[in-house]
C-alpha cells in the first residue's frame, strides 16, 4: 500500500482535493490519463468511482489503486468523498 500512497502523493496527473460543493466533504480527486486534454487529443472515457461501505462513509483516496490502473489504461477517473 505504500507504493500506492507514494504514487497518489507524487503523480502530477492527479488533481487532488478539487472542491465541488460547499459542504465539508464536497471534494473529488481527478485522475487524468497522459495526453488527455492536449490539443488534438481524442476524448477519453470517464469513470466516477464511489468507494466505501454501506453508503455511510467514503473517502476519495480509497479509490487510488483502482483509479491508477484505469488512468494507465487511458480512462479518466473522478473519485469523490461522501457523507
Amino acid at each position: 500500500f505504500l507504493a500506492i500512497g507514494i504514487r497518489y502523493a507524487r503523480d502530477p496527473n492527479i488533481r487532488r482535493g478539487v472542491r465541488v460543493g460547499p459542504k465539508p466533504r464536497n471534494y473529488v480527486d481527478i485522475y487524468i490519463p497522459s495526453g488527455a486534454g492536449e490539443e488534438g487529443a481524442p476524448p477519453v472515457p470517464v469513470v466516477v468511482a464511489v468507494m466505501g461501505g454501506a453508503w455511510v462513509i467514503g473517502h476519495r483516496a480509497w479509490s487510488a489503486a483502482l483509479a491508477a490502473r484505469l488512468k494507465e489504461a487511458g480512462v479518466m477517473v473522478v473519485a469523490g468523498d461522501y457523507r
